[in-house]
């Protein structure tokens, strides 16, 4: 992360404040028409990032599958 934040031309790819305000606020004024995302990614840079989390959980989510079931109430696994 280091790194990346110190690169130079990844700067450049980095939102812009003014237009990350702009559109929080307009998420939070118009939540009545379209309800608030969990969570809401600013800048091109964070949807890579998200999408390998995502996918990195949904791996993690299917090794331990077995364990998350077995704690049910019926204990099926």
């Amino acid at each position: 992360m280091v790194k990346y934040m110190s690169d130079p031309e990844a700067v450049k790819t980095w939102a812009i404040p003014e237009k990350c305000a702009e559109v929080l606020f307009s998420a939070v004024v118009g939540q009545n028409e379209r309800p608030l995302p969990k969570r809401l990614n600013m800048g091109q840079e964070a949807l890579p990032m998200m999408r390998a989390d995502v996918k990195d959980y949904l791996k993690e989510m299917e090794d331990w599958e077995k364990e998350t079931v077995k704690v049910a109430p019926d204990g099926k696994s």
